[in-house]
């Protein structure tokens, strides 16, 4: 399937027939199946969760008049606006440093933000991000962080840690990929390949393995994490300033099948098509983790770091690190300002009780989506401020689909990871597969179904999160029942997850360009955390980023503290 071909397909997912929303186009890829879509009998039940998005929409159509009630409580010494990773790392660092009054509020009943997954009827399973890599020994946080969650266990003799094996991602037919008609185990469609295909994924493969062992002169790598220690030579930066598909063409890529196989895999990751992703990502992303070349009997090679539940694991177990009197959930954060005297004034509002809350503080964290900051931080614009405007931001859709039993896999079993060649969806995580022993075929299983919608971002986000439940389970069923013809069969019940603003698309020039240095300036007493102004929208670099303001908190306040972070020339 060509490029084009896969942009279409996605972009399909439009309201058909007369129930169109105002300004749709009814795709010709769907017109011939409309009909029998939307009389497809639904022998299930579910309903549609996400997050809360109703407050922030009145805000930023000035249909909420702001109240400033008097502050409730003490002076703290950080108010952290947002409970996902970034702000649970720095809510955690604080925390171990000493600090005795900080707040952590958020919009969700939950803390976790995308770290965040569900249990029902004994199984577990994800709605967020779901897996990290192994924690390289230079992400000197990540080495405290999962000590102190119990994920590593201890350190080699040369600092390598030697994680939970329970962690670890099983590599038993981890990967699937449906070809059209049968089941291979492996993520590229290999039975589509043609004998060029194979030649340039070896050699894309090859140049990433490369890429993995090159350094500079200061031993400073080409990729990895975190962004920090990556080298500044003008030939590394220089992939920040193209885009993959540039790149691919430069290098006289012109396999459709390898374009494909980058697409999914990439909009998996960034949710960023690869016309407008540098070229730096891509190939960080498929570059070869190398193990310890002096610790070759540690016994824990890296690998993949995966839960049931995803990283809600991490989600959920950072919360509960914290003091119950830290946390405050169900509010929405409406206006930020820096006051006389070095504080800073939050005010929060309580949407069930349709009440207004003030806190103080000597700093402030805004650790959500960037899309809020200028309703937020109201003279943060009028200071100049300009870098967080217009940001691109990619909505995702999650169907967790819970089975009596597993469908048939024509030609295959069921992997952990199972893409859909061709489809509009991103494939789906059997939630069940860390299970030792594995969970019997015949007993009840729970995917999660991933579908990014990163082209026409905007209409896209409308069209997703206009539609209801009975729209998205048709169309989701009728993509599963083309790699697996029994499954309505073994649906008890789907529920769509739908996420608006999750992430920020990575575009060329936003990794070391300017951009990013320019959005983790503090603001007065205020400071931006979240994986906006993050590199890459992945957990080590949004917790590094919360570590990092929590440092510059504690230094300000003159509290001692031994830094989390690796210190780089």
């Amino acid at each position: 399937m060509s490029r084009e071909a896969n942009r279409f397909t996605r972009r399909s997912l439009l309201k058909l027939g007369g129930c169109a929303a105002a300004g749709s186009v009814l795709l010709p890829a769907l017109q011939g199946c409309a009909r029998n879509l939307l009389k497809l009998p639904l022998p299930f039940g579910g309903q549609v969760k996400g997050e809360r998005y109703a407050a922030g929409h009145e805000l930023r159509d000035g249909r909420l008049a702001v109240q400033v009630p008097p502050a409730e409580g003490p002076l703290h010494d950080a108010v952290i606006i947002g409970g996902g990773p970034c702000g649970l790392a720095c809510a955690w660092k604080l925390l171990r440093s000493g600090m005795e009054s900080v707040l952590v509020v958020d919009k969700e009943d939950v803390l976790g933000g995308l770290c965040r997954g569900g249990t029902e009827d004994g199984l577990s399973f994800v709605v967020g991000s779901h897996y990290t890599d192994f924690p390289h020994p230079a992400c000197k946080h990540l080495g405290e962080l999962f000590q102190e969650l119990g994920i590593i266990v201890g350190f080699t003799e040369t600092g390598w840690p030697i994680i939970d094996e329970r962690t670890f991602l099983k590599q038993r037919d981890a990967r699937n990929i449906f070809t059209g008609s049968v089941w291979h185990h492996d993520e590229f469609p290999h039975p589509l390949a043609s004998g060029r295909d194979e030649r340039e994924l070896e050699r894309f493969e090859e140049t990433c393995r490369r890429w993995s062992s090159w350094a500079d002169g200061k031993n400073r790598p080409a990729f990895g994490i975190p962004i920090a220690r990556i080298s500044r030579a003008p030939e590394v930066r220089a992939l920040d300033e193209i885009s993959l598909t540039t790149w691919l063409e430069r290098e006289g890529y012109r396999s459709d099948l390898l374009r494909w196989f980058l697409t999914n895999r990439l909009q998996d990751e960034y949710g960023t098509p690869i016309e407008r992703l540098p070229a730096w990502a891509g190939i960080q992303f498929f570059r070869t983790v190398l193990p310890d070349p002096d610790a070759a009997d540690r016994g824990n090679e890296p690998n993949s770091l995966t839960w049931d539940e995803g990283l809600g694991f991490l989600g959920r177990r950072m919360d509960a690190l914290l003091p119950d009197a830290w946390k405050r959930t169900g509010l929405w954060a409406v206006r930020v300002e820096n006051l006389e005297g070095g504080r800073v004034r939050t005010i929060c509002y309580d949407p069930r009780r349709r009440s207004f809350h003030t806190f103080l503080s000597r700093h402030a964290v805004v650790a959500v989506p960037k899309m809020q900051v200028y309703d937020l931080v109201c003279d943060l614009e009028a200071a100049g401020r300009t870098e967080f405007e217009d940001l691109p931001y990619v909505s995702w859709l999650v169907a967790v689909v819970h089975l009596d039993r597993l469908p048939t896999f024509p030609g295959g079993s069921v992997g952990w990871d199972n893409l859909l060649y061709g489809s509009w969806t991103l494939g789906y995580l059997d939630n069940q597969h860390q299970h030792t022993p594995a969970v019997a075929p015949d007993k009840p299983h729970v995917l999660s179904l991933y579908a990014a919608f990163p082209y026409n971002t905007k209409q896209e986000r409308y069209e997703m999160l206009s539609y209801g439940w009975d729209y998205w389970a048709r169309l989701i069923l009728l993509e599963l029942e083309r790699a697996h013809p029994d499954i309505r069969r073994c649906i008890r019940k789907m529920d769509i997850w739908k996420w608006g603003h999750p992430m920020r698309q990575t575009h060329v020039g936003t990794i070391f360009g300017p951009l990013r240095r320019q959005m983790c300036r503090p603001f007065g007493h205020v400071h931006f955390g979240h994986a906006d102004v993050c590199a890459i929208p992945v957990f080590e670099e949004a917790s590094a980023r919360g570590v990092e303001i929590a440092e510059s908190i504690l230094a300000d306040l003159g509290v001692d503290f031994r830094s989390s972070l690796e210190v780089f020339d």
